[in-house]
C-alpha cells in the first residue's frame, strides 16, 4: 500500500461552497475542488493546480485549515488530504473535461448535509465558515467512510 497525498481547496462566495461532483464506479458524491501531489510539487502548488484543472478559476491559497487521513478499513488505500482556504482572484468557473467531473457549482452552506461529500468535511466546513475562517489549523483523525 502506498499513501497518496492529496490536497482540496475551500472556496467561498456568497454564503456557499465551491463543489465538484464526481461520479466513479455508479457512484455520485461531492468533493472539495482538488487532487494529488505530483512528485517536485508543493502543497500549494498542486492546489493552486488543481483548483484551475478541475474548475478554470485562479486561486490564491490563504491558509491551511485542515489535515486528515482518509484510511480504508481493509488496508488497501491511505490517503493524507490537506484542507487550505482559498481565495478566487481571476478564471471562469467551468467544469474540467474529464469522464469523472459531472459539475462544479457554489453549494449553500444550508444544503451542504443534504449531499454526499468526500471526505466528510461538512461539519468541521459549518465550523469554520461561521467563525469566518479564524479557527487555528486542525487535524481530524480518520475521516473514510
Amino acid at each position: 500500500m502506498s499513501i497518496r497525498v492529496r490536497v482540496g481547496v475551500v472556496l467561498v462566495e456568497e454564503g456557499s461552497f465551491l463543489l465538484v461532483r464526481h461520479e466513479k464506479e455508479g457512484k455520485s458524491y461531492w468533493l472539495l475542488p482538488g487532487g494529488g501531489v505530483e512528485d517536485l510539487e508543493t502543497l500549494s502548488q498542486a492546489a493552486i493546480r488543481e483548483v484551475k484543472e478541475e474548475t478554470g478559476l485562479d486561486v490564491n491559497i490563504e491558509k491551511l485549515l485542515f489535515i486528515n487521513d482518509s484510511i480504508d478499513p481493509s488496508g488497501d488505500r491511505h490517503i493524507i488530504n490537506f484542507t487550505f482556504l482559498g481565495q478566487i482572484v481571476g478564471g471562469e468557473l467551468k467544469v474540467a473535461d474529464d469522464e469523472r467531473l459531472k459539475e462544479a457549482k457554489f453549494i449553500p452552506y444550508l444544503e451542504i448535509n443534504d449531499i454526499i461529500v468526500f471526505p466528510n468535511l461538512k461539519v468541521p466546513l459549518l465550523e469554520a465558515s461561521a467563525c469566518d475562517f479564524s479557527l487555528p489549523t486542525a487535524y481530524l483523525g480518520n475521516l473514510w467512510e
